[in-house]
C-alpha cells in the first residue's frame, strides 16, 4: 500500500490503514520521543499521544512524501508539550532529523549516550535535544520553550558540562581540580 493510499484510508477512519501507518512510522517517532523523554515509559506515553494527534489531524497532511517528517514533528512537539505542560507548537515543514550511522560510529554506544541525555534535568534535555540532535538555533529554541536565546545557550552549556562530567566519570577520567 502506498503512503497516499495509507493516508486516504486513515482519513476515512479505516483501522487497517491506521495500523499500517503506525507500523511503518512508530519506530521513527519513538526514536524522536526518546530524545526528549526521561525514560522509555515516558517516551511510550508520548508516542501514544503522537499517534492520537496524527489520526486526528491526518487531514492536514499536504505532502504525502513527507509524512514521516510530519509524524516526527508531532512527536517532538508532543514531547515538548509534556515537558512544558500545556504548550502547543506549530508544525513546520522543514524538519530534517540528524541521522547517525551506528556502523561507522566508533564512540560510546548510542543507547548509553541516549540514557545520559535522558538523565539530564528537563530544561537541559529539551535544549540539548533541540540544538544538538535536531539542529535548531537558540532563537528557535527560545520560541519553542518560551525562554530567551541567552537562557537557551546557558542551558546548552550546562547540559554539555553535565554530560561531559558523566562521560569522564564513567570512563574513569579524573575531573579538573580532583588531583
Amino acid at each position: 500500500m502506498t503512503h497516499r493510499e495509507l493516508i486516504a484510508g486513515c482519513q476515512r477512519g479505516e483501522r487497517s490503514s491506521q495500523a499500517a501507518l503506525y507500523t511503518e512510522f512508530s519506530s521513527q517517532a519513538y526514536g524522536t520521543c526518546l530524545k526528549y523523554a526521561r525514560n522509555q515509559k515516558e517516551a511510550q506515553d508520548v508516542l501514544q499521544e503522537t499517534f492520537i494527534t496524527v489520526f486526528e489531524k491526518i487531514d492536514q497532511v499536504r505532502q504525502v512524501d513527507s509524512i514521516g517528517g510530519w509524524i516526527r514533528r508531532i512527536a517532538r512537539n508532543k514531547a515538548l508539550e509534556a515537558y512544558r505542560g500545556t504548550a502547543v507548537y506549530p508544525l513546520r515543514d522543514d524538519y530534517d532529523p540528524v541521522q547517525v550511522d551506528e556502523e561507522v560510529y566508533n564512540g560510546p554506544r548510542m543507547d548509553y549516550l541516549l540514557s545520559l541525555v535522558q538523565a539530564l534535568p528537563d530544561r537541559y534535555r529539551a535544549v540539548f535535544s533541540l540544538y544538538v540532535l535536531d539542529g535548531h538555533n537558540h532563537k528557535e529554541i527560545g520560541e519553542l520553550l518560551d525562554i530567551s536565546p541567552g537562557t537557551s545557550k546557558s542551558n546548552l552549556a550546562r547540559a554539555r558540562a553535565v554530560l561531559q562530567d558523566r562521560l569522564n566519570k564513567d570512563q574513569g577520567i579524573p575531573q579538573a581540580g580532583n588531583n
